[in-house]
């Protein structure tokens, strides 16, 4: 029985391409901060008294 040749490819020729990411956008947006509102006629400070 003859063998079969098989070609085989080295790793350079089967190494997929190097990726190249996208640069961030300078018109990224940007976040705002949340403030929270008080309960109006509520005092945080207050001692309880």
């Amino acid at each position: 029985m003859a063998k079969k040749m098989m070609h085989m490819k080295s790793w350079m020729e089967v190494a997929p391409s190097p990726s190249v990411l996208p640069l961030k956008p300078s018109h990224s947006p940007k976040l705002e901060t949340i403030s929270e509102d008080r309960a109006e006629g509520r005092d945080d400070n207050d001692d309880g008294s």
